[in-house]
């Protein structure tokens, strides 16, 4: 038998009211009109936001202390890269990870694999203890450090599957063996530092993507060299107008320098002589001019058109030094620069010829 609409109404009515009563804070008293309320209230919500952020500060913690703990040597590295996989790719497939640890297990030993696993740790690492409070600026030397490690780890090097040069013939015409060069890095290991961050297995085992920095003013691969560089360290710094901005530019030739000097390559040395070395010089003068020193960064542009008056930039470098000339208030010639040709390339430092 179906009820009229005034027996539901007095059916539902005291059922509603005891619902809504029930709720806190909610029918109960009209919470605008109270100062004492809205105090409770915003103590509240403080206190969920404080706790909030304590188990986020714990979910770090923990996390960093074990990742710096393995970070402390190659074998410990791997050990947790290992151990991370398990729990996550393999983590529902045990037969599985048994056959990939049979069949890589040479690979996982191999120094510059165990080299990279630590490597992506450290960075790991620096990646978590950057915080509101500990932005990227105040963490510029950690970069820098790691970045020499990367370097020294021969990770920035194209020889991974390049043999040593064939050695010269002895005195009575002999040539011994061609070996690969044991420090060379494997494929696995620099593929492991091509990763990004937030698809790493030991990221995923610690559930802390979330804590990761976001957006383009951080590399998310541990072993970009330049992206790290460029975001890591010259982004803040560009924004503090920091004088050690300057002094990346001069890290970077030297390394560059140093990468294609090392190949015995005269096409790669000629390669970063003409076209790469210039490109970075000019990078330079227009940080810095960035950093408020537009008197040196012409004089350092105006060296690079009369050093490398063929270069398919030239044109760029005139408009930036007619541009810098124009800010400051000085009459342009109608005439483009005086420019001569040479064959030498120079250190940017030394001035001295950089050779094969």
């Amino acid at each position: 038998m179906m009820m009229s609409h005034f027996e539901i109404r007095n059916f539902l009515s005291p059922i509603l009211l005891s619902v809504m009563t029930g709720l806190p804070g909610v029918m109960a008293q009209d919470l605008t009109n109270s100062t004492a309320n809205t105090a409770a209230i915003l103590k509240e919500l403080d206190q969920v936001t404080s706790k909030a952020s304590d188990r986020i500060e714990t979910r770090r913690s923990h996390a960093l202390s074990q990742i710096q703990s393995a970070a402390g040597s190659g074998s410990s590295a791997v050990n947790l890269y290992v151990s991370a996989l398990e729990n996550t790719k393999y983590k529902e497939t045990h037969q599985e990870f048994l056959d990939w640890m049979k069949k890589n297990q040479e690979i996982l030993r191999n120094n510059s694999m165990q080299n990279a696993a630590q490597l992506q740790l450290r960075y790991l690492a620096l990646a978590l203890q950057q915080t509101d409070s500990r932005d990227a600026y105040a963490q510029v030397p950690q970069y820098e450090e790691y970045l020499t490690s990367l370097a020294g780890n021969h990770f920035l090097k194209n020889d991974d599957a390049e043999p040593t040069p064939t050695p010269k013939p002895d005195k009575k015409g002999l040539i011994g063996p061609v070996h690969y060069n044991p420090d060379a890095p494997i494929p696995e290991s620099k593929a492991l530092l091509r990763q990004s961050l937030s698809d790493s297995a030991v990221v995923e085992y610690f559930q802390i993507g979330d804590l990761l920095p976001k957006g383009d003013a951080f590399e998310p691969t541990s072993g970009s060299y330049e992206g790290i560089l460029e975001k890591n360290i010259r982004v803040p710094l560009r924004k503090k107008s920091d004088q050690r901005l300057l002094s990346t530019w001069d890290v970077q030739i030297a390394q560059e320098a140093a990468t294609a000097t090392s190949s015995e390559s005269k096409q790669q040395t000629d390669v970063f002589n003409q076209t790469r070395l210039p490109e970075l010089l000019f990078k330079k003068a227009q940080d810095t001019a960035a950093i408020g020193q537009p008197n040196r960064a012409i004089a350092q542009i105006m060296q690079l058109i009369r050093s490398y008056p063929d270069n398919p930039s030239v044109k760029d470098w005139v408009q930036a030094a007619r541009g810098l000339l124009e800010m400051k208030g000085a009459p342009l010639p109608g005439a483009t620069p005086q420019i001569t040709s040479t064959n030498a390339v120079t250190n940017p430092s030394t001035q001295s010829p950089i050779t094969p």
